[in-house]
């Protein structure tokens, strides 16, 4: 499971048991939260909230981007015709460049210019199909 800042989670506790964490909403089948939990999000600023399980509708702004991210990773592979295999890779692309393109929600600024407080580089980017070379740099002799 990925998720942002785990390294100021608390310890977990045999009291509380979290499956599945969407950014603030859980859609989960067995959620048990302890009080600890709880002031720990409250302190943190934390919009802690429950659904249903099985309920994913309820959690609208993360179907919308999972359907926004298969759509780019499905479109980037059908553009090369690339092999199935793959597909974890292009869904992985799809999460960067959205990490890269400004959105109006975001007064034009793109998620990583909102993090690092500096626009990103794309001159790193490369069409998909184009040709690449592997730099291979020999190890250095341990002789001085």
């Amino acid at each position: 499971m990925t998720s942002f800042g785990t390294s100021c989670l608390p310890e977990p506790k045999a009291a509380w048991v979290v499956w599945a964490v969407s950014l603030s909403v859980e859609t989960t089948q067995l959620v048990i939260v302890s009080k600890e939990v709880r002031d720990w999000c409250d302190t943190e600023g934390i919009d802690h909230q429950l659904t249903a399980p099985y309920t994913s509708a309820h959690n609208g702004r993360a179907e919308c981007l999972h359907r926004t991210l298969l759509g780019k990773a499905r479109a980037m592979r059908m553009a090369c015709n690339a092999p199935a295999f793959l597909w974890d890779e292009f869904c992985a692309m799809a999460a960067y460049l959205t990490m890269l393109t400004a959105a109006t929600a975001n007064n034009g600024k793109t998620p990583y210019e909102l993090w690092f407080r500096n626009k990103p580089s794309l001159s790193h980017l490369r069409e998909i199909g184009c040709r690449a070379f592997a730099l291979h740099t020999p190890a250095l002799s341990k002789v001085y």
